[in-house]
């Protein structure tokens, strides 16, 4: 008796709301097949009529809903009796060693629940509650996949399984333990499950199983090169930070060579509503030579993901940009995937892929049919469109202001400087030596050109 009613305190912790979550999942599943039951047979029923006196005689359910309702009463009135039925038992033992000790045994202990939310250890010998001790969380932890496990623990440890795996716990806002990838799954004032900080590591899968709003939320990649791709689960709300500029493909432009240059559209820094939104796949430039990218974010919605890994933003027609929040793989020249040309950054172009194409999580891939434009170019340079009218912060120079517009290009000094135009094939159009404010213009046939290290496309 003393060992069922512990053991009963040990699985009856969370059972009322486990045993109603999973009654409401079953009525989920089962819901399109309860409907056919009550449809005529010619219909693709089961022609059950509830009409009939054997129907009523054994108690079945006019509905879905009928049958849910009397499961989800029976739960907790269930679970109340069994409590109670355990306990008398329990008491009638008389055992002096039940009732109290002189030195509580909290070890391999079962946990009490508090209206907090939180959970406290309960003594081995005498079922006190432990008032003094620490607080422990009752954690359901989502790794990279729709899996989870369950914790007794006093804090998040975060990277556990994956160093993006996101951890929720039912508790009162001020009794939420210090961490991060923490999703507090008691709803805010706005009716939204929340998490203080959001910390995504590159590289790593990222998997959430809700939405929820972040406080704080970032994310950051080690670069080697100046250009690449990034999609992430929340907005940027600055397309333009300290380390990089964000971009949109503008078009893929031919010049009089026939070489494919990506044409890229900066996204404007002062407009919130043209900023790259969540799920979106875009491009970055580094600045400055930066070793380091970085995004972040505040009081920022994030998305679930799902079962989608993936994400596809269309900016030009016949070409399409694709984001993956898992790592991806798959072979190019196979099955459906035969019928598209696939093209990856590296060394700051896209690259034609030929074999396996491998993506890793927050990056992009470039595709478009093999019908689009005739042959296959090996690669794709990458240069600035007009749309970015001033690109002062992308220049070599940090500040030189460069404006393209049709048929010419126009650059600004803001200090005594050398100023350097050339075709990409190394021809020098103009070179001169400008002072603080001076403009030089020059008239230029459509192409890509060269300002100071920086490409730049004229129409």
């Amino acid at each position: 008796m003393k060992a069922v009613y512990e053991r009963w305190q040990e699985v009856s912790v969370g059972l009322k709301d486990f045993l109603k979550q999973k009654a409401q999942e079953l009525k989920t599943t089962i819901s399109n097949s309860a409907a056919l039951n009550y449809t005529d047979r010619y219909n693709g029923g089961a022609g059950a009529y509830y009409n009939l006196n054997s129907w009523n005689d054994n108690n079945y359910y006019n509905s879905l809903d009928d049958a849910y309702k009397v499961m989800n009463d029976f739960i907790p009135d269930r679970i109340s009796y069994v409590q109670t039925e355990f306990k008398a038992q329990y008491d009638k033992l008389g055992c002096a060693t039940l009732q109290e000790c002189t030195e509580h045994d909290y070890q391999d202990c079962m946990f009490a629940h508090q209206t907090d939310g939180t959970y406290r250890r309960v003594c081995n010998i005498c079922s006190e509650v432990e008032t003094d001790g620490e607080a422990y969380y009752y954690f359901t932890v989502y790794p990279e996949s729709s899996t989870t496990e369950r914790v007794y623990a006093k804090s998040w440890t975060p990277g556990k399984q994956t160093p993006n795996a996101i951890a929720t716990v039912d508790v009162d806002g001020s009794a939420v333990p210090e961490g991060y990838n923490i999703v507090n799954v008691r709803k805010n004032a706005a009716g939204k499950k929340t998490c203080a900080d959001l910390r995504l590591v590159d590289g790593h899968p990222y998997y959430s199983v809700d939405n929820f709003v972040a406080a704080q939320a970032s994310y950051e990649r080690t670069v080697s090169n100046t250009w690449g791709t990034m999609i992430l689960p929340f907005d940027l709300q600055q397309a333009e930070n300290e380390t990089a500029s964000f971009f949109h493909l503008g078009e893929v432009a031919t010049d009089e060579q026939g070489t494919q240059t990506l044409v890229m559209n900066a996204i404007d820094p002062d407009d919130a509503a043209k900023a790259a939104a969540g799920y979106t796949p875009v491009f970055f430039m580094a600045k400055n030579q930066a070793k380091t990218v970085k995004a972040t974010a505040e009081n920022v919605t994030v998305a679930k993901v799902g079962k989608k890994t993936i994400w596809e933003k269309s900016t030009v027609e016949g070409w399409t940009l694709t984001g993956v929040m898992q790592r991806t793989q798959f072979d190019v020249t196979t099955g459906n995937y035969a019928a598209n040309d696939y093209y990856y950054i590296n060394s700051n172009k896209f690259w034609h892929a030929t074999g396996s194409l491998t993506t890793n999580p927050f990056r992009a891939y470039l595709w478009t049919p093999k019908t689009q434009g005739g042959v296959t170019a090996r690669s794709l340079r990458i240069a600035l469109g007009d749309e970015a009218s001033s690109v002062k912060a992308l220049s070599a120079e940090n500040s030189l202001a460069i404006f393209a517009s049709q048929g010419e290009l126009s650059v600004v000094a803001p200090r005594a400087m050398d100023v350097s135009i050339s075709t990409l094939g190394g021809v020098v159009l103009r070179k001169a030596r400008l002072q603080a404010g001076e403009r030089m213009n020059v008239q230029t046939a459509k192409g890509v050109y060269v300002v100071n290290g920086v490409k730049v496309i004229v129409k």
